[in-house]
């Protein structure tokens, strides 16, 4: 009986190792984000400002330490706080309504 159960759990080892990581493929559908054009109010703006900046602020900070560790270089994590800003920017600009479908580009028209 010990020697079934224990052949039977081999095979089911054996079974998920060769089965069970078969690579899968996944058919990915990319659909363009349909953004409704609305128009939000002072209020509405000014609490996405806040939670930009905030976001902002941590991100900073996260890119001082990665300078302060030496995981990136001053000249480098400068160079990334700087789109950063320009990001917030150019955000703020808009209205804080985000564009992220302009520079989407399919797989399918990089083929032809």
């Amino acid at each position: 009986m010990k020697k079934l159960l224990s052949q039977g759990m081999i095979a089911l080892v054996l079974g998920f190792t060769l089965f069970g990581t078969s690579p899968v493929q996944a058919e990915e559908h990319h659909k363009p984000i349909d953004f409704k054009d609305v128009e939000l109010s002072e209020q509405q703006k000014g609490e996405l400002e806040k939670l930009h900046k905030d976001m902002l602020q941590t991100n900073k900070q996260l890119i001082q330490k990665y300078i302060e560790f030496g995981i990136v270089s001053k000249e480098k994590g400068e160079k990334i706080i700087t789109h950063m800003d320009s990001h917030f920017n150019h955000m703020k600009e808009n209205g804080f309504i985000p564009k992220w479908d302009k520079h989407h580009h399919r797989k399918d028209d990089k083929k032809q």
